[in-house]
């Protein structure tokens, strides 16, 4: 079977098509259209495309490539709720050990906040964006984690490691004022105090490492902190 390149005449994805066939359906968007269509116009991508291309990077965990695509639909829909937050999200989920990016994240959300003005959708719109705050700001945890248990003689690594690590747990506290009922957000941060405090020889060495003398205290305050709301939350469930 002979094939021919052409370019889906909804999203603009690049294709491969049987030339012996009248009709195809696109791999990226899913939409259906004749192949001569393909073959003679030009690509007209929509919004609904945009939004189907974004979402499919990122099942794939392609988060540049959805970001992309978000901004795309923000181009021609500044005021795309759904939009905002996929790309809020995927520049937190592109972050690295040199590049924090959920800084940047919560800016994002915070734009998609302004955009809600119906009270109700507002609380929905808060629990979403403390839903994703709190995964990204966990896997964003344990990257850290790994780097500082391998690296934890280099210098700056160890401080390094202290500051971003305040910078996580504050996230987790935005998440629960974002969201009450969160309590994922908060047995993720004390999940975060009990690997700081008690997770094995590298971090205790890890601790003696900061330059702030009092780092041990304050974790272990943050873990007690956290505990109790914990303990709370438990015993009104019960």
């Amino acid at each position: 079977m002979e094939f021919i390149p052409a370019k889906c005449p909804d999203c603009g994805g690049e294709l491969m098509l049987p030339k012996s066939k009248d009709e195809a359906i696109c791999t990226y968007c899913g939409s259906k259209f004749f192949i001569k269509d393909a073959m003679n116009k030009t690509p007209t991508p929509s919004i609904k495309s945009w939004m189907i291309l974004a979402k499919t990077a990122e099942e794939t965990r392609n988060y540049a490539e959805s970001c992309k695509y978000y901004t795309k639909v923000i181009e021609v829909d500044p005021e795309n709720v759904e939009a905002w937050l996929g790309k809020a999200e995927s520049v937190g989920w592109q972050s690295t050990i040199a590049d924090y990016r959920l800084g940047e994240m919560v800016l994002g959300f915070g734009h998609v906040m302004g955009l809600v003005t119906e009270p109700e959708e507002k609380v929905k719109i808060a629990k979403i964006i403390s839903e994703k705050i709190t995964k990204v700001a966990y896997a964003y945890f344990g990257l850290t984690y790994g780097y500082v248990n391998k690296y934890i003689d280099e210098q700056g690594v160890p401080n390094n490691f202290h500051v971003t690590s305040i910078n996580l747990a504050n996230l987790f506290d935005f998440a629960f004022e974002l969201d009450p009922t969160n309590f994922d957000a908060i047995s993720s941060k004390v999940e975060m105090c009990k690997s700081i405090l008690f997770g094995g020889q590298s971090i205790s060495r890890l601790l003696s490492k900061f330059s702030n003398s009092g780092a041990r205290l304050e974790w272990q305050n943050k873990l007690n902190e956290s505990s109790k709301l914990l303990n709370k939350a438990d015993s009104q469930r019960t």
